[in-house]
């Protein structure tokens, strides 16, 4: 399963730190064109399927 994230962020290391966090689940991601005001945006793309996530037992 592919998803999109959109972050905001003021410093680019904060950009940095939300992509190590997410680790080997970002795919890839484009830093948005047009960048106005306090926050600039980015757009994460990446994969779910890679880290599977374990279904509750059944009681």
């Amino acid at each position: 399963m592919s998803i999109k994230i959109a972050v905001s962020y003021e410093e680019p290391w904060e950009l940095k730190e939300v992509l190590e966090r997410l680790g080997p689940i970002a795919k890839s991601y484009k830093i948005a064109k047009r960048q106005q005001g306090r926050f600039k945006k980015a757009y994460i793309v990446g994969d779910i399927t890679c880290c599977p996530i374990p279904k509750p037992e059944k009681t």
